[in-house]
């Protein structure tokens, strides 16, 4: 189990909804509810909540800089690399399904031709459409 020393509340304003106060005090407020919580369970970790772009300074000692620093350098090539492997395979993909799967379903040229025809408001609903979809998957997920 962690023993933390220092709990720093972060993204307390990043997903709130479209809509609700933009309000500093009211943005702040699932941060204090996250330090309340937290002096409840855990008295002994000291929680920070900084402003939004604020930065700590938990002071690393010298001996554990230098030990993160080589922990980081011997294995930051190997998800360097999955990272680089996995945008490849997505690229590829993308490519495939624009090179090869759809135009097997569909002629470019007639679907270009349907676009032009597309009124503001048809495209503007469309999009709405995509986002709602999008935004609903999203939720589903997480």
């Amino acid at each position: 189990m962690l023993r933390p020393r220092i709990a720093v509340p972060i993204h307390w304003g990043t997903y709130r909804r479209i809509g609700l106060s933009r309000d500093p005090l009211v943005l702040r407020e699932p941060a204090e509810h996250f330090a309340r919580f937290a002096a409840e369970l855990m008295p002994e970790v000291e929680v920070r909540v900084l402003p939004v772009g604020g930065s700590l300074d938990i002071g690393v000692s010298n001996a554990a800089a230098r030990s993160l620093e080589r922990t980081m350098t011997r294995t930051s090539r190997g998800p360097l690399l999955r990272r680089i492997a996995l945008g490849a395979v997505g690229v590829g993909l993308v490519v495939a399904t624009f090179v090869y799967f759809l135009p097997t379903i569909a002629n470019y040229g007639e679907v270009w031709a349907v676009v032009k025809t597309l009124s503001w408001p048809w495209i503007c609903g469309s999009a709405r459409c995509d986002g709602a979809s999008t935004s609903s998957r999203s939720r589903r997920r997480g």
